[in-house]
């Protein structure tokens, strides 16, 4: 019983581990995504960029946000976090971050990240 139970906690640090790495890649994305905008375009849209990254600083205190601030947000990504509309090298750090080799074309990697995903 005492080994079973090892197992048990060993598998829920494996977990957590894999949600945090999968946690910080998303923020480190949604970072990245911010410094393009910032970079693009001006004006309005450079405040936008500042107020994205007070407001991922806010989500990951844990303060409270209100939808209409996640909806004021959520133009800027449009789908550039799927799959179909990934870079090539955010597809690469993908696969990197999933334990899958990079080689291939572009609709290989995604053809693997959703197999992976879907294991």
């Amino acid at each position: 019983m005492i080994v079973s139970h090892f197992h048990v906690q060993e598998a829920l640090k494996r977990k957590l581990k894999a949600r945090m790495e999968y946690a910080k890649f998303l923020q480190d994305t949604a970072k990245e995504m911010a410094k393009e905008v910032q970079t693009s375009r001006s004006g309005e849209t450079k405040q936008t960029a500042e107020d994205l990254d007070e407001f991922l600083n806010k989500v990951r205190k844990g303060e409270r946000v209100s939808n209409d601030e996640i909806l004021s947000f959520a133009k800027l990504f449009n789908d550039e976090l799927t799959l179909d509309n990934m870079s090539r090298a955010r597809l690469v750090n993908m696969c990197k971050y999933m334990g899958i080799r990079p080689f291939g074309t572009d609709h290989y990697l995604r053809f693997m990240l959703r197999k992976k995903l879907r294991e």
